[in-house]
């Protein structure tokens, strides 16, 4: 008996593309590591990187996860009241107890990104921190409106070293494939 497709199987063979499904963690990891081996495109190609430059890049992004953890675990009054007033922009009530909570939730991650990014060196990570910092980033101007721009840019680079090390994957880490 033949099983069903999926529309997900059916589209990914339609485009030339591979359908994936992770059952648990041990596959998902699989999945990841194989879909960062297909990725043929590559935006830096030609970039020829020394060691020093990837772990600057490396030690970089990781210093500012592990401050910004750091200080979600000492629950930063700035960072509490950034939760809270991000959360009523979007109606949302959040209380000081929860944000609290939340930034432990927060440290814990930073700190398992850290860890992620320079134990495991998984492409992936970097792409979450990128995402992550852009996110915080730009929290500024969610709870202090449009005047704060200036709050979000100085900020940007907590997305934009793990956005560089994301796009420049292969040659960092992976010079001769």
């Amino acid at each position: 008996m033949e099983q069903k497709k999926s529309s997900k199987q059916i589209m990914s063979e339609m485009t030339g593309g591979q359908y994936f499904r992770a059952f648990n963690t041990d596959s998902l990891v699989e999945i990841y590591s194989t879909i960062d081996d297909l990725e043929k495109s590559e935006l830096f190609e030609d970039l020829k990187v020394s060691q020093t430059t990837a772990w600057l890049l490396l030690l970089g992004a990781s210093s500012t996860f592990i401050a910004h953890g750091i200080e979600a675990f000492e629950h930063y009054g700035r960072f509490v009241d950034l939760l809270i007033g991000s959360a009523s922009r979007v109606g949302l009530r959040l209380s000081q107890s929860s944000a609290e909570t939340a930034l432990t939730v927060i440290g814990v991650q930073d700190f398992l990104l850290v860890a992620l990014l320079l134990l495991r060196r998984w492409r992936w990570v970097a792409g979450w921190m990128a995402f992550w910092g852009f996110a915080t980033a730009l929290s500024r101007m969610t709870t202090m409106g449009s005047g704060s721009w200036h709050q979000t840019a100085v900020r940007v680079a907590n997305g934009g070293v793990p956005l560089a090390i994301f796009l420049a994957w292969r040659p960092l880490f992976r010079p001769n494939s």
